[in-house]
């Protein structure tokens, strides 16, 4: 009988170690992991979360309340990219449940998953009649259990270490509600050139304990993270009214108001969208020039409408159609201000994640003056700034060529974190958006 039962111990150890591993995958160890926007194979293009209601990428959704749409039910968001070729891949997913500041949370897959944590991308389809042939990839994402922050890891041939992309979004929860309260900045240092936004949290029957110490908020602006205000702590706690205010005086809420976005359309290559100067072909590919663009700084304002918020859309103009059809077409941005010796110059926008690297940043050419930048892009609608980065910092300045005013249209969003008790993840609890503009 001792043998039967030590036997049966060794099985039982067995199951639970078995158990314990695969609900713990996304533990695993990711040498190269970034838990940010971030695209690590040069051959994939164009990231995208979409929804049928919001085709636009914002990456944020309200817990329960999927799109009003029968095939997307299950699942919060679709994801999709393009690699650039014409072999398809195996490409696997992951989602990683992440705290406040996107570190990996200690949650385990089981605790926001209904299913085991690698999710094969088998919508995988060739372009059609492109000159840049590319394969497009589609994937239903799973939907998730709790709120929080999650980090997508796309990577290939079931080997989670080789790692193509992330993406990050986030679901949130209305557990509170919060007033935003734009303004002209107090520091009059700022008062043309900035926007500040004071809120209060109203958090009513909802349970807070040790806000100071729990709650985490952060601010962002145009649903951008590369320049997010972290960590905000409270100005005033009211007990009484149940009210968290957050209104500063220091720049502590301060956003540059920066400019409204430059904007181009490349939906069709029969005839040059707005602000589109030239389309050429040859044998492989297409070429758009795009008009001269100036330096904003020390310039007037001037109001243009758009709805972008600084995103994309991809979209051809013909067919309508925006996975197999829309073409690569090589995007030429010329900037035509003098050299800045002691700054490089960047095009940022959200189809780069508003990153200043090599493929974005622009160089100088003394025979014609201007800055040129050549980027592979999808057609489509899009916004995008320039920026400056000093050789010795790697801060990104927008302002020095777009320059910044305070009546700028802006959209806001605060995003409220809450930890409860005994809880090992932060979660989304509120969050609000506004449109800015100072007027």
């Amino acid at each position: 009988m001792s043998i039967i039962k030590v036997f049966y111990c060794i099985i039982l150890v067995q199951i639970i170690f078995v158990s314990y591993n695969l609900a713990n995958t996304s533990k695993l160890n990711y040498p190269e992991l970034r838990t940010e926007d971030f695209i690590y194979n040069n051959t994939i293009k164009s990231v995208n979360l979409f929804t049928v209601a919001n085709p636009p990428d914002i990456g944020i959704l309200e817990m329960n309340k999927p799109p009003q749409n029968d095939i997307a039910q299950e699942s919060p968001f679709y994801l999709e990219f393009d690699e650039i070729g014409s072999q398809p891949e195996n490409y696997y997913v992951k989602i990683l449940n992440c705290n406040a500041d996107w570190t990996v949370s200690n949650m385990n897959d089981i605790q926001y998953l209904e299913k085991y944590n690698e999710y094969p991308i088998l919508d995988r389809q060739l372009s059609f009649n492109t000159r840049v042939g590319f394969v497009h990839y589609k994937i239903l994402l799973p939907k998730v259990l709790v709120s929080g922050n999650f980090l997508i890891v796309v990577y290939k041939n079931g080997t989670p270490d080789d790692i193509v992309l992330t993406k990050r979004f986030i679901i949130f929860e209305n557990k509170l509600s919060i007033k935003m309260m734009p303004q002209f900045p107090l520091n009059m240092t700022d008062r043309n050139t900035g926007q500040q936004i004071d809120f209060n949290i109203i958090y009513g029957q909802y349970e807070l304990i040790n806000p100071m110490a729990n709650v985490r908020v952060v601010l962002r602006q145009n649903f951008r993270w590369d320049n997010a205000i972290y960590n905000l702590k409270p100005s005033f706690i009211d007990e009484n009214s149940r009210i968290l205010q957050y209104q500063f005086f220091n720049r502590e809420n301060v956003f540059d108001g920066s400019n409204e976005f430059r904007y181009f359309d490349i939906r069709s290559n029969r005839f040059g969208g707005q602000n589109v100067a030239k389309v050429s072909f040859d044998s492989d590919k297409t070429e758009v020039y795009l008009a001269e663009d100036f330096s904003r700084n020390q310039k007037p304002y001037s109001f243009y409408l758009d709805f972008m918020d600084g995103r994309y859309v991809i979209n051809n103009y013909e067919s309508g159609d925006r996975e197999l059809v829309p073409d690569y077409v090589n995007v030429t941005f010329i900037l035509n201000t003098p050299i800045l010796n002691n700054e490089d110059v960047y095009v940022i926008g959200s189809f780069n994640n508003w990153s200043a690297n090599n493929s974005s940043r622009m160089s100088y050419e003394p025979s014609i003056n201007k800055y040129i930048c050549k980027i592979l892009l999808k057609q489509g609608q899009y916004n995008y700034r320039y920026a400056t980065v000093s050789k010795n910092s790697k801060i990104k300045n927008e302002a020095s060529i777009e320059g910044s005013h305070s009546i700028t249209q802006n959209k806001y969003d605060v995003l409220v974190y809450f930890r409860p008790f005994g809880a090992i993840s932060d979660r989304l609890i509120g969050y609000s958006s506004i449109n800015y503009n100072g007027r």
